[in-house]
């Protein structure tokens, strides 16, 4: 469900009203120590068919096509936890586009679209389904979470069309 709550948030008149052909979202693409999270592919693709939207995955980390609206990629971008151990699991960002009128960029990296202020993170959601212990091996948690956070410097940028935080006023 916060898959779903989230883009309605971000998408709806009754919310912020952002326009979901702008939007873009991270997936944990996977390891050895926890699977791709092909549950938050699905719910994204859901909520983007919604739409009329149709939501390819990146599994490179490139924007290969135009259809693509989902990038699966590593632990140092998509997870969240303590390195001392603790609840963690994987995440899903999501990343407004701050230059639509530039079109599609075939092969360009994920990094570089938002190195480049192409693509803008303004939420995320954090699915804490693990326990990390202190050898650094992960056990599934028998209650899970989600830990959301969205900021709101990147938020008030966004919807005043910016690129980035420093050019939000008072």
């Amino acid at each position: 469900k916060a898959i779903e709550w989230s883009f309605e948030f971000l998408t709806s008149k009754d919310w912020l009203g952002l326009d979901a052909k702008r939007l873009f979202v991270t997936v944990f693409a996977g390891d050895a120590d926890a699977p791709v999270d092909e549950e938050s592919i699905t719910a994204w693709q859901e909520q983007f068919e919604k739409v009329g939207i149709k939501a390819e995955v990146s599994k490179n980390g490139t924007w290969e096509n135009k259809d693509v609206r989902i990038f699966t990629l590593g632990k140092g971008d998509n997870w969240w936890g303590l390195a001392t151990g603790g609840p963690c699991g994987p995440c899903s960002e999501m990343f407004y586009d701050t230059a639509p009128e530039k079109g599609f960029e075939k092969g360009k990296s994920f990094a570089e679209l938002v190195d480049d202020f192409r693509f803008f993170e303004i939420w995320n959601d954090v699915f804490m389904e693990y326990h990390k212990k202190s050898d650094g091996s992960l056990e599934k948690l028998a209650l899970c979470n989600v830990d959301t956070g969205m900021g709101l410097e990147r938020t008030v940028a966004v919807l005043n069309g910016q690129k980035e935080v420093f050019s939000i006023s008072e």
